[in-house]
């Protein structure tokens, strides 16, 4: 984020003091190096709309400036336009709450380890009976970045799919397919008489003296969309968007690798033109043809596809994670989220629970997808059936005062993440957890309004029936420090860098009201 050389733009503080560039919620200044006389044809553009610019006197010397506003984690342009200079800058603002490192563990977290471990606890728990399912192998980056550049450029032993599609795209397999037409009968080269009806029955196509004025007809032409090549669209399309996401996370990281990464993409798009009428496949692949397996090109492709789906992870679906800094707060909440999944499904399938039903895992297109479920709907539920014990977690349940089972004293109660505990004969207990991407001070603690949030949960909610409170423990995870207020009210450190602080927290808690 540091100036240019050739840049006419400095940012600073209120003190006068350069910085490198805007901090997260913070203003600043942004100096701009021309003469004065050309401040009036001064336009200063950010992300499109105009920033207003002002002389201001300076150790005695004018200068102009304008103001940075208050701004959140993500990439924003910023473009000077003058009489006789114009510029255009990208700035990159990092979350400031978290460390670069905590920033790139988190977005690794997200992209490869928790989806991967959230899906082998369940499996634990016997969640997939009804379905084949290989356990996925944890990966990091670094290994995706080789695995998706083995793909595209192949290696001594076999072709890359970028090599593989110019190939296909000049001994593309094809099939006849026969057009329906309705032409002027003076025109049709045949008749469809199969279709001889349609020109019988169409209003005003038989004239009084029996002639038909349309007739039915056909026309065969080549169609690319056979199977074969929506077996290759939909591998294309599986490479492209793990390369754009790859892309993504290393841009903080990594800017040599990434200039590189984005061209490949690029290349992927231009060779795959010639499949843009092509279907994808709704699934995973159902057969192998004897298109794909005898001519060579396609067999190739075919091999190529096996050894990627080999490897591949589960993989989250969120296209948050497209432009992880732009929508970062909520990338944090749905990081919490998977945390407390993680802890969860591991404590279930250490206490033997099977699990009954979720919604998290589906396959598409032969790669698994880890999906949170619409707000208000059970994510999972498991069951113990020694002790009948049922457990189940929801995301986001709306608590109102006539919801007919457990309900609010006041208004509407909608905690982000709930454990809810059915013991038979006795009342349901609920855990709560608020992830939350927020600051009260430097001093790193949680703001007032979250644990208040938390004395509403645990005070209001009750069961419909008797009336009895059933929060037994509420916390907010924040990138804080560790606050505990009472037996059942805390702030929790949620911070990549010091997960297993939050995961024997965590462990504590299920291990207290799931024993």
């Amino acid at each position: 984020m540091q100036s240019r050389p050739s840049s006419k733009i400095t940012f600073c503080s209120d003190e006068a003091i350069q910085l490198e560039g805007p901090n997260e919620w913070d203003e600043c200044d942004l100096e701009i190096g021309l003469p004065c006389e050309q401040w009036e044809s001064i336009r200063l553009f950010l992300q499109g709309k105009p920033l207003q610019s002002y002389l201001v006197l300076i150790g005695g010397k004018r200068v102009i400036r304008a103001r940075w506003p208050k701004a959140g984690p993500g990439h924003y342009k910023l473009r000077l336009e003058a009489a006789q200079h114009e510029e255009e800058r990208f700035i990159t603002i990092l979350p400031a709450k978290l460390g670069k490192e905590d920033y790139l563990q988190l977005l690794e977290e997200l992209e490869y380890k928790l989806p991967c471990a959230i899906a082998l606890n369940l499996k634990r728990c016997r969640a997939f009976s009804s379905m084949i399912f290989e356990p996925p192998r944890s990966s990091t980056l670094e290994q995706e970045h080789l695995r998706i550049r083995r793909v595209l450029l192949g290696t001594s032993e076999r072709l890359g799919i970028l090599k593989l599609l110019q190939l296909l795209e000049s001994d593309c397999h094809v099939t006849l397919s026969r057009e329906k037409l309705f032409l002027p009968s003076w025109s049709a080269a045949s008749i469809d008489q199969t279709r001889l009806h349609e020109a019988l029955f169409r209003s005003g196509n038989v004239l009084p003296d029996g002639r038909l004025v349309g007739v039915p007809s056909s026309r065969c032409q080549e169609s690319r969309d056979t199977y074969e090549n929506r077996f290759v669209a939909s591998f294309v399309e599986l490479v492209a968007s793990r390369l754009a996401r790859l892309i993504a996370a290393l841009s903080i990281v990594s800017s040599t690798e990434v200039p590189e990464l984005k061209t490949l993409l690029r290349l992927l798009q231009q060779r795959s033109k010639f499949l843009r009428n092509v279907s994808s496949l709704t699934g995973e692949p159902k057969f192998i043809s004897m298109v794909l397996l005898n001519k060579p090109n396609y067999r190739a492709t075919l091999e190529s596809y096996l050894e990627f789906a080999k490897h591949s992870t589960v993989i989250l679906d969120e296209p948050a994670l497209d432009a992880p800094l732009n929508a970062f707060p909520d990338l944090y909440q749905l990081w919490g989220t998977l945390k407390v999944l993680e802890s969860l499904s591991d404590h279930c399938a250490n206490r033997k629970l099977q699990c009954l039903s979720q919604t998290l895992l589906v396959r598409v297109g032969g790669t698994f997808l880890l999906r949170l479920s619409p707000k208000g709907s059970r994510i999972a539920a498991f069951t113990d059936s020694k002790s009948n014990t049922q457990v189940s977690v929801f995301r986001e349940p709306t608590y109102s005062k006539k919801s007919p089972d457990i309900r609010s004293l006041s208004h509407s109660q909608i905690p982000d993440i709930v454990v809810e505990v059915r013991r038979e004969g006795e009342a349901p207990q609920l855990v709560l957890f608020d992830p939350k991407y927020k600051l009260a001070s430097a001093d790193r603690t949680p703001m007032k309004e979250d644990i208040d949030k938390m004395h509403v949960y645990r005070d209001s909610l009750i069961t419909a029936s008797t009336g009895e409170h059933v929060v037994q423990y509420a916390a907010i995870m924040y990138p804080g420090i560790h606050m505990q207020y009472s037996d059942s009210l805390a702030a929790l450190p949620a911070l990549p860098q010091a997960e297993s602080q939050l995961k024997a927290a965590l462990k504590d808690v299920f291990e207290k009201f799931i024993p």
